[in-house]
């Protein structure tokens, strides 16, 4: 059921969803600007430390980029990876081009153009609308938004050039595709290689690589296997999975583990850095310094895209940075402090790069975590939300509300050490980005042509730096599914090919005399519940059976006021129906647009082919 975009002229939910469609008004824009757009993967509200109180979390790249540019204190992604991946690559919200974390390797083969993870075949990628204004476009680290042809990869969706992997995690020391989400394939369905026509000795890699001319897998960039972290007794798909009541011996955080850690072993966030550190080196070399002045005279605008594999599992980091975090009891919250520490550090290096090479006053930053904190397993991801219900894998707060800042020399002196709580999306990059770069037309006319859904990004770029004192973002559907074929009858991460997407719920802006709501509208929401200020803990349990069942179709749903209960504690459903209504509404109108096509199953015999052909490498496998 592939559907075109469907809205009811002059309805409300037209008005809130779509307050600009196909054109911005673009910036003035003389000196070129440069744009680089930084994804953490995971990252947990109270794990930054402009959200915590605790001394343990350290993050003082960020806060300070945060003093220097806006706290976005109401910014928005879907519950998972690959739907809020696809979101930014197509300036889509989730519900209208993916909802669904398949593994890369499903495939559809009546259905060319979306029968496939991730991003449809036919819908135009955010780089290719970057070059609609001379930009030089660059990619690193986790992509999870297509494989299954060369149109999928960041170089078929306009990266000039990219390093990463496709899945929803890997291996950091070794590059091999790891598990890492559910020790039960049964939830979570993933493609091993074990079983087919094309068993292979080892497991493939996923690291992919396109660059001056070439595109297929990074060999000779995931090292030797004397950089193995997985003990004997320990087999794939299980690597690095920690068990539930494990001390952490299981998934060791690094080659050598607890010794001293191994030489010669590149962690694969450091190739990452690496990569993007390369693209600011050299990114237009023919540039001059003009006299007199700080700037640098640039023929072409840089837009780099950074997706680090910090914070995903496997709880994997080197030993410096693990050693700086012995004073945290709680291994698991050891593992973690430390990679959101090197993710600061690494985002710091970037930062004093750009001001070196004198970028950083033409540059916009964008930061963004791809959805809340993981509270699931156990604790064994690592991640805090405090105070906000629920975490990763749900529409709760914590699931959906995420850490994110924008900076840079770009952002106006008077907005900066601002807090802005109007609502953005992941997704608005897209119509921010182009009127940063003075792009005007945003539309995407290649899915026009193939009857797919437009764009429905929303310009912020008034709002960060000023012209305006309210967000042009009023309206946020949130995406999730309805399964009618899982094993377990509940299908949390959506990787089902029967689901179908649904809109679980809407947040909606009223104004300042009615202020922020939020209906939740869903059968079973899982995560429900709340984090301590120090989680996990010696008590923690696993969150994902916490289900609630009270915000179905059956009743009226759960209601928020958010401006006033942004921890989701009182349910208003009863007592403001008035609200109900109208949000109900918005909400029924917004499922009429929703796009659902048919992904089809994991296609293990011609995925595993291709893996054996580009020689134990994940890869395109459809021709």
């Amino acid at each position: 059921d592939r559907r075109s975009m469907r809205v009811r002229p002059r309805s409300l939910y037209y008005y809130l969803a779509f307050p600009l469609l196909h054109h911005v008004a673009a910036a003035d824009v003389g000196t070129p600007r440069h744009i680089v757009a930084i994804l953490a993967d995971d990252f947990g509200w109270a794990d930054s430390g402009w959200h915590s109180s605790q001394s343990d979390v350290e993050t003082p790249r960020m806060d300070q980029l945060i003093k220097d540019g806006i706290n976005l204190n109401r910014h928005y992604t879907h519950k998972y990876c690959s739907p809020t991946r696809s979101a930014i690559q197509s300036g889509r919200n989730p519900i209208h081009v993916n909802v669904q974390n398949v593994d890369p390797t499903a495939y559809n083969a009546n259905d060319p153009v979306a029968g496939f993870s991730g991003i449809a075949r036919n819908m135009t990628g955010l780089a290719e609308m970057m070059k609609r204004g001379g930009y030089k476009t660059h990619f690193a680290g986790k992509w999870d938004a297509g494989m299954a042809t060369f149109d999928h990869t960041p170089h078929g969706r306009g990266y000039d050039s990219s390093l990463h992997y496709f899945h929803h995690m890997n291996e950091y020391w070794q590059a091999y595709y790891v598990h890492g989400n559910s020790r039960d394939l049964e939830e979570y369905p993933a493609v091993d290689c074990s079983g087919t026509s094309y068993s292979l000795h080892t497991i493939p890699i996923d690291l992919w690589l396109a660059k001056d001319g070439y595109e297929g897998p990074a060999k000779g960039l995931n090292w030797t296997g004397s950089c193995a972290t997985e003990p004997a007794n320990v087999s794939y798909p299980y690597w690095n999975v920690c068990p539930d009541d494990g001390d952490g011996s299981e998934c060791p955080p690094y080659p050598g583990f607890p010794g001293e850690q191994v030489d010669g072993c590149i962690y694969e966030d450091a190739l990452f850095l690496q990569f993007v550190t390369d693209v600011i080196n050299k990114h237009d070399p023919s540039s001059a310094h003009e006299p007199s002045t700080s700037y640098v005279l640039v023929n072409e605008p840089l837009f780099l895209f950074w997706a680090p594999h910090i914070v995903h599992t496997p709880l994997q980091v080197p030993k410096s940075h693990l050693d700086r975090f012995q004073h945290v009891a709680d291994w698991r919250r050891r593992r973690y402090l430390a990679m959101v520490n090197y993710l600061d550090e690494a985002i710091g290096q970037v930062v004093d790069l750009l001001k070196s090479r004198h970028m950083y006053n033409d540059t916009l930053i964008a930061f963004s975590s791809d959805n809340g904190g993981p509270v699931y397993q156990n604790g064994t991801s690592g991640a805090n939300n405090y105070p906000l219900r629920g975490g990763k894998a749900s529409n709760w707060e914590g699931g959906v509300r995420v850490n994110a800042w924008a900076s840079g020399g770009l952002i106006p002196e008077s907005m900066r050490s601002r807090s802005l709580s109007g609502l953005s999306t992941a997704w608005d990059w897209w119509a921010t980005f182009a009127a940063v770069g003075g792009i005007e037309d945003i539309a995407d006319h290649k899915a026009a042509a193939a009857g797919l859904p437009p764009i429905d990004s929303v310009n912020l770029w008034p709002y960060w730096n000023g012209s305006v004192g309210q967000s042009p973002r009023k309206l946020i559907p949130l995406g999730s599914c309805v399964s009618k074929g899982h094993v377990k009858g509940y299908d949390q991460w959506c990787t089902n090919s029967d689901d179908k997407t649904t809109v679980g719920g809407v947040i909606v802006d009223m104004g300042s005399e009615q202020g922020l709501w939020k209906l939740i509208r869903e059968e079973e929401i899982g995560m429900n519940g709340w984090q301590g200020v120090s989680f996990p803990n010696s008590t923690t349990s696993r969150f994902e059976f916490y289900r609630d069942s009270s915000c179905g179709s059956d009743g009226p749903g759960c209601l928020f006021k958010l401006d006033e209960d942004p921890t989701e504690h009182n349910n208003l459903a009863e007592t403001k129906p008035d609200v109900v209504e109208v949000l109900a509404k918005i909400l029924d109108e917004a499922q009429t647009t929703v796009f659902s096509p048919s992904r089809g199953k994991l296609d293990a015999e011609l995925s595993c082919a291709a893996a054996q052909k580009y020689g134990g490498y994940w890869g395109p496998f459809v021709e």
